[in-house]
């Protein structure tokens, strides 16, 4: 039995059929509070058509945790934590950052206790560039790199619980592998990212703001490739920290080059200052997944942004009352 944390959230959700259809049993985790979610409540409702098992808790309430998962009374032990719950957000947590130090530092402790306590053999935690911060040069990330200036407390929050992590590692026989995604993206995406977006608002005619001048780049990567890593990263033994991204940074504006190609409509782009907590580019270095995971991402830009585009238009009055609650 494999435990996905976060299920009902984007990578969650695709990691989570992924492991479903080849056979293997979900617990997933997630916290419905936030039932307004309209798009979060049908990523759950899919996995539910794949056969998960699934409970909703808060995973910052350790003594409810504990009891969810005994109480399901599952058959057979528990191997695996894919820990990708957690408030996801730059901006957000400037104006928040009690709640994202609380969800994304607590919440992973509470999660490597119960794997400590259930004897589980692997922790994989899902974590973000954000936690290299600003970069001086503009060379590809590196995961041994010293991290000295992440710019928001996202970005903290997700460099404390990846040395927390790492300590779990020391004191047990945990296996723990730390991930850090690079702009992931693709279908049933986070409607607060700037992809999907980009697509709602070039197809309904909307005003896309840039802050910035738009020549800020991203190494965008295709969700399903993610997930490839993700799994693969649950078999390696020990401690290890792997870049997840495509290593191909476009910019923002070139983004929106290919998705007026491929929607055959012109984005009505609005300027306007950029925030101080945005970097100016992301960049992975992929070097040591390849070598160790034996993976690279397979999805080019283009298709990734055409299926994405094709999804939206498949799930169009989802997504209308998913951005009018958004806004």
């Amino acid at each position: 039995m494999i435990i996905v944390t976060g299920c009902s959230g984007f990578i969650g959700f695709h990691l989570s059929k992924e492991l479903l259809n080849n056979n293997l049993p979900v617990l997933g985790i997630d916290n419905l509070i936030s039932s307004q979610n309209i798009l979060k409540n049908w990523r759950l409702e899919q996995l539910k058509n794949y056969g998960i098992n699934f409970i909703d808790v808060d995973i910052t309430n350790k003594a409810e945790l504990n009891k969810k998962i005994r109480d399901i009374n599952l058959s057979g032990n528990f191997s695996t934590i894919y820990h990708l719950a957690g408030l996801a957000g730059v901006r957000q947590s400037v104006l928040e950052p009690k709640k994202y130090y609380n969800n994304n530092v607590m919440g992973t402790i509470n999660m490597l206790n119960i794997a400590t306590e259930f004897s589980l053999e692997s922790f994989v935690f899902a974590s973000s560039s954000s936690v290299y911060g600003l970069q001086d040069n503009r060379i590809p990330f590196v995961e041994n790199e010293t991290l000295e200036s992440p710019q928001s407390p996202y970005a903290f929050s997700k460099l404390f619980a990846e040395l927390i992590s790492k300590d779990y590692s020391n004191i047990s026989s945990l296996n723990v592998s730390l991930l850090r995604f690079f702009t992931v993206y693709g279908p049933a995406g986070r409607i607060d990212m700037s992809i999907l977006k980009f697509i709602h608002n070039i197809i309904n005619e909307n005003p896309i703001n840039i802050y910035g001048d738009g020549f800020q780049e991203r190494d965008f990567t295709y969700v399903e490739d993610i997930c490839e890593g993700i799994i693969k990263s649950s078999r390696v033994d020990g401690f290890e920290t792997f870049n997840l991204g495509s290593s191909q940074p476009y910019s923002i504006i070139k983004v929106l080059s290919i998705l007026k190609e491929i929607i055959n409509k012109e984005p009505k782009i609005e300027y306007l200052p950029k925030h101080y907590a945005d970097v100016n580019y992301t960049w992975a270095n992929i070097d040591k997944a390849k070598s160790l995971l034996k993976w690279h991402p397979k999805t080019s830009l283009e298709n990734g942004l055409e299926k994405t585009v094709d999804w939206y238009k498949n799930n169009k009055d989802l997504l209308a009352s998913t951005f009018e609650k958004f806004n």
